[in-house]
């Protein structure tokens, strides 16, 4: 993965964990966990999405990234519990 689409998935996650954020209101995360979760998830989707598909252009790692952004944050905030 070159460093432009590092770049480019650290920036979709960051975006997407912010919007998310707000969008999901009452979250128990902040702001920091919401961001660091999604973009753990675009991270993690776009070198996967590199080794199955090398030849796909930053459009579709873009689309990838944005989706599985906002999954994993979802799945963060519906399966971990809280801290207390």
């Amino acid at each position: 993965m070159d460093l432009f689409s590092i770049v480019l998935m650290l920036c979709v996650g960051n975006t997407v964990g912010w919007l998310v954020g707000i969008y999901m209101e009452g979250g128990r995360l902040g702001v920091l966990g919401d961001v660091s979760a999604a973009t753990a998830g675009a991270l993690a989707a776009g070198f996967i999405y590199r080794q199955f598909v090398p030849q796909a252009g930053h459009i579709g790692l873009l689309a990838v990234g944005i989706v599985t952004a906002a999954i994993a944050l979802v799945l963060w905030r519906r399966f971990v519990p809280a801290a207390r």
